[in-house]
């Protein structure tokens, strides 16, 4: 695939059932999204094309790596109207093709995967659930010869700390495939729309706002957060399950998931709140601090709503589950860390993945070093562990 379309004169790619004199031009600037464009498999047909001629519909357009145009602007597009997409495409097809990346040109093109491959392609549709990791394999081969690197189930190794941070769309929406197994911290096991950026604690079940047409990092790793390893396999048994995992260090909190409303996320403020937070959780009477309601020094918990991967949870027999949540970082826009959420695996002693949180720490603190300034509000929280995420 790589190969084909990297080194064909050009694409050809007919959308809408279009065909050659069908088209009728009709004075729009930028392509607008089609058909063809929702197929998982075209992705890398596009991104790998050096250049592309789309029959449309709305009419004849060209893409390659120096311009865009069309039958209405056949000089060039002057606006961009596609939220910017065949502009950043043209970036990753150049970037592509360079024999050497600088460092800033190398964070970039991270980006780019984030932004211009996984959240495109993620939202896109297979027919075959088991295409999922094939379907994306020429782009991840390209971007694995530019960057020297190796991509485990979607996660480049020498980027693992950035890609491991990722959340659904929408809160409780996704399932995971029926047909193909992943591991719980890759993208590819869930269904819909993967995002990279992080949120924020005031971002309540809306789905986040589009990401900013700048290619940038929005995130700033936590400086006790270390990928220890990272691996995953194909099951000799079963080709449809890939079985891996990552081992982490960083700071942990613990945290309480309650069974009747999977939407919030309960943190106690002190040591010995646990007991508090299990006891209200199992009588059906949850009485946290409000989420935006300031320090609140009388309530022994608090609240977050997570962004939860899949809307079934691990089983459990108590009207909660435990969980730990893992800082991966802070957001650059306000500060507020990040978190994965991690249960225990019910099979083993690993934990599972089962979201993303964010964390208004002005209610919780995080580090030894601040309890004595913050010692009327709470006990230091934060733990530094050890965990396997399978």
């Amino acid at each position: 695939m790589t190969s084909i379309y990297g080194n064909a004169t050009v694409t050809f790619a007919f959308t809408d059932n279009a065909r050659f004199g069908s088209a009728v031009g009709n004075g729009l600037g930028s392509r607008v999204r089609a058909d063809l464009d929702s197929r998982g498999w075209v992705l890398q047909e596009q991104l790998l094309s050096q250049r592309i001629l789309y029959t449309t519909k709305h009419g004849i357009f060209w893409e390659c790596l120096d311009n865009s145009s069309s039958e209405s602007c056949p000089f060039g597009i002057p606006n961009v109207t596609d939220g910017f997409r065949a502009s950043d495409e043209r970036r990753v097809k150049q970037l592509m093709l360079k024999s050497h990346l600088s460092s800033r040109e190398r964070e970039m093109f991270l980006c780019m995967w984030r932004r211009n491959v996984v959240e495109e392609y993620s939202q896109r549709l297979l027919t075959r659930e088991n295409d999922k990791l094939v379907a994306a394999a020429g782009i991840t081969a390209k971007f694995a010869s530019q960057l020297n690197d190796v991509c485990v189930a979607g996660i480049w190794k020498l980027d693992a700390a950035r890609s491991l941070y990722w959340h659904t769309a929408r809160p409780s929406v996704p399932r995971r495939p029926r047909k193909v197994v992943f591991p719980t911290w890759s993208w590819y096991s869930v269904e819909g729309t993967v995002l990279h950026a992080p949120h924020t604690p005031f971002e309540t079940g809306l789905q986040r706002s589009k990401t900013n047409p700048v290619l940038r990092n929005d995130m700033h790793m936590h400086e006790d957060l270390a990928v220890l390893s990272i691996s995953c396999q194909q099951d000799a048994r079963n080709p449809h399950v890939y079985n891996g995992q990552v081992v982490l260090k960083g700071l942990t909190l613990r945290a309480y998931l309650y069974s009747r409303d999977s939407t919030r996320l309960f943190f106690p403020r002190r040591q010995t709140a646990d007991e508090i937070i299990k006891r209200d959780l199992l009588n059906g009477t949850p009485n946290p601090a409000r989420h935006d309601g300031g320090q609140q020094l009388e309530y022994e918990y608090v609240f977050e709503f997570p962004y939860l991967d899949t809307g079934t949870l691990p089983a459990s027999s108590n009207a909660y589950t435990p969980a730990l949540c893992m800082i991966m970082g802070y957001n650059n826009n306000d500060g507020f860390p990040v978190a994965l959420v991690l249960v225990k695996d019910s099979n083993s002693d690993h934990y599972v993945r089962v979201g993303v949180v964010a964390i208004d720490t002005r209610m919780i603190v995080l580090s030894p070093l601040l309890e004595e300034h913050y010692s009327a509000l709470s006990d230091a929280m934060g733990e530094i562990r050890t965990l396997t995420i399978v």
